[in-house]
């Protein structure tokens, strides 16, 4: 309800499918392919789309935002944004490439090396994809701060080293003690909240990196002290969307490197959408695809 979009107009903004007709200009794709959708459209000739920078084109629009998106049996997509996938890929790993994109864009501005501490505030769909990828890509110590003890528990299972309730401690404080009162080299916000913004601020090292993926509200303000961020040479990082991302997230899907069924915990047909999304409010499981019938 925060989120502005266009209305009225048919949601779903991760869509994948077989392609049931093309239009005449169309030339890289046939009937039956397999594809999955960057729902972001970039216009592809403004300063920012010219200058590899395409998460910020001056004139993009979002597929289930701005556009009818892909909860129905047919949805209408522009060639240009259309992925082909694999014949042997799931569509639960179809699913889940255009969140994978922009985790991996969030990666690529951390700069993490190999064996760097990380944390993780929020562990829904988007901060497992990140616990995963961090676990494959070879960082060290990897924390978990989420409220939901299930969802805690996947985390775990996913490569987070250190479980983290914040109900039950002061989230900063135990990153402390498990980094020696260092803090960790880079902190990840997942959620968009004010609190946990700034609880990453301060998680960090000297020399750290907070990246913030979490959308809050345009109107939250959140604050940090400059004399820290100065003498310990902390940077922040927004990360939004994906940067050419999506051929990338493909591949890892393809070569399991992402566990995508224990992300995708619910898979629920179409005509029972009221109840795919009674479920997801009240928390049940990670992820829930929805699967045309």
């Amino acid at each position: 309800g925060k989120l502005p979009i266009d209305t009225p107009i048919i949601l779903g903004h991760e869509s994948s499918g077989e392609v049931a007709d093309i239009g005449k200009d169309v030339k890289s794709l046939s009937v039956g392919d397999r594809i999955t959708i960057d729902p972001n459209v970039k216009c592809g000739i403004c300063e920012y789309c010219r200058t590899n920078r395409i998460n910020l084109c001056k004139n993009f629009y979002g597929i289930g935002v701005n556009k009818n998106g892909g909860f129905a049996k047919y949805a209408l997509v522009p060639e240009k944004t259309s992925y082909k996938i694999p014949d042997d890929m799931s569509w639960r790993q179809a699913g889940i490439v255009e969140p994978l994109s922009c985790v991996i864009h969030g990666l690529n501005r951390s700069k993490l090396k190999t064996g760097e501490s990380v944390v993780v505030f929020g562990a829904g769909p988007m901060g497992m994809l990140w616990i995963n990828l961090l676990k494959s890509v070879g960082a060290g110590k990897i924390i978990s701060v989420e409220l939901q003890e299930s969802r805690r528990k996947v985390a775990g299972k996913l490569g987070a080293d250190y479980l983290v309730d914040p109900a039950e401690v002061d989230p900063v404080e135990e990153i402390m003690r498990i980094t020696q009162g260092n803090g960790v080299d880079v902190a990840v916000e997942m959620v968009g909240i004010i609190p946990t913004i700034n609880q990453s601020i301060k998680s960090t090292r000297p020399g750290g990196r907070t990246v913030i993926m979490g959308a809050p509200h345009g109107d939250a303000v959140a604050s940090f002290i400059p004399f820290d961020m100065w003498m310990g040479e902390r940077d922040i990082l927004p990360a939004f969307i994906h940067n050419g991302d999506f051929k990338s997230s493909i591949d890892v899907l393809h070569q399991g490197i992402v566990d995508a069924d224990a992300i995708v915990s619910h898979d629920f047909p179409l005509n029972k959408f009221h109840e795919a999304y009674k479920s997801f409010k009240a928390g049940e499981g990670v992820k829930t695809h929805l699967i045309p019938s």
